[in-house]
């Protein structure tokens, strides 16, 4: 499973927002089901281990923090008429 294979050595205590969202951001663009799915499921195992005084915060990235295939490009408008499409991830 993707989280034991990246998370599974890992001490609850030293698990970063960065580590989730290296795990996370992938699955979001690459899976509309299963990326938010596992971002919610971390999220509760992070509160969980919150209420336990196991650590301190829940380090899981708020899912307004991903870029879904829908969110994965913006337009702008270029002010001459046109609009330029950059992607984001």
């Amino acid at each position: 499973m993707h989280l034991e294979a990246a998370l599974g050595n890992l001490r609850v205590d030293k698990i970063t927002r960065v580590d989730l969202k290296n795990l996370l951001q992938p699955l979001c663009l690459s899976n509309r089901d299963l990326g938010p799915a596992l971002r919610g499921f971390l999220d509760e195992v992070f509160e969980e281990a919150v209420d336990a005084e196991l650590i301190g915060w829940n380090p899981c990235p708020p899912h307004k923090r991903f870029a879904t295939p829908a969110t994965a490009c913006i337009s702008l408008h270029r002010g001459d008429g046109k609009w330029q499409q950059w992607q984001l991830w």
